[in-house]
């Protein structure tokens, strides 16, 4: 029988960390290109594992939720999250709601109210 220890257990999980924020720096630069050249590579990287904190202090801990808090950071910014303009967005992040109906909750709010800006630039 193999058994894995846990401190063979915190190697695994630190890599699979390690893996996740270099799919997350490849996505950023795909998703916000002149932002991502802008800070660079490094910082890049800070922002991404801030975020990361950010969005596991609000139960998120599935890839797809902390991507789109990921996203929120560079769209909205660092604060995003305690900024009035985005209070919906801060009411869904501290419901009792389970991360992935919070996160499609979330995404949907941003479509929302991307279109109402949208509709009323075009007036």
């Amino acid at each position: 029988m193999l058994t894995i220890t846990k401190k063979q257990m915190k190697v695994f999980e630190k890599a699979s960390l390690r893996s996740f924020e270099d799919e997350m720096v490849l996505h950023s630069k795909e998703f916000s290109p002149k932002h991502s050249e802008k800070i660079g590579d490094k910082k890049l990287r800070i922002v991404i594992q801030q975020a990361m904190k950010r969005a596991n202090s609000y139960g998120f801990t599935l890839k797809g939720p902390i991507r789109i808090y990921i996203e929120l950071t560079l769209l909205f910014g660092r604060d995003f999250d305690a900024d009035k303009k985005y209070s919906g967005v801060s009411e869904i992040l501290q419901s009792d709601n389970d991360e992935m109906l919070r996160a499609e909750k979330i995404h949907d709010w941003v479509l929302d109210n991307n279109m109402k800006g949208n509709s009323s630039n075009q007036n």
